[in-house]
């Protein structure tokens, strides 16, 4: 691993790295000295929710972190409600009107398991995944779309 120049940004990856909760791998080999674009895994494992099972590959970019907020994408198709077709996620705490640099990346994904469990349908960032939230057959599709993916399971 290359020598990690923003001391904050260093520490909030190694707590994500040995947290128990939310349990995020980070590819180390993808950290660079600027860490502008830092690759890690997702593990789902929350029964209530439709990506238990899964491990979700995301793509953060930080730009000036923690004074501004990083950019979270995911790199599989996830159809959510808050997450557009490209990947990029909707999180209220990655706004800029909510963003606070005291925001570490282990309350990020903690909030991010949080989305995923329960979408807000009616601020739907992708029609047709709030519309199948609100017609009661998304977690099918959730399932289905992540298989055609070839996500990978746990």
């Amino acid at each position: 691993m290359a020598f990690v120049s923003n001391k904050r940004l260093y520490n909030d990856l190694v707590e994500l790295s040995f947290s128990d909760y939310p349990k995020v791998s980070v590819d180390w080999s993808s950290v660079e000295e600027n860490c502008s674009l830092v690759k890690m895994n997702l593990w789902c494992e929350n029964l209530s929710c439709p990506y238990n099972g899964f491990i979700l590959p995301v793509t953060m970019e930080f730009v000036n972190y923690p004074h501004s907020h990083p950019f979270l994408k995911f790199e599989v198709d996830v159809f959510h409600p808050n997450v557009y077709q490209n990947g990029n996620v909707c999180l209220n705490i990655l706004s800029v009107k909510e963003w606070s640099p005291g925001i570490t990346l282990r309350v990020i994904f903690i909030t991010l398991l949080q989305l995923l469990a329960a979408p807000n349908a009616s601020d739907s960032a992708r029609s047709e995944a709030g519309e199948a939230y609100m017609a009661g057959n998304w977690e099918q599709q959730v399932v289905q779309v992540l298989i055609n993916s070839n996500c990978k399971r746990i």
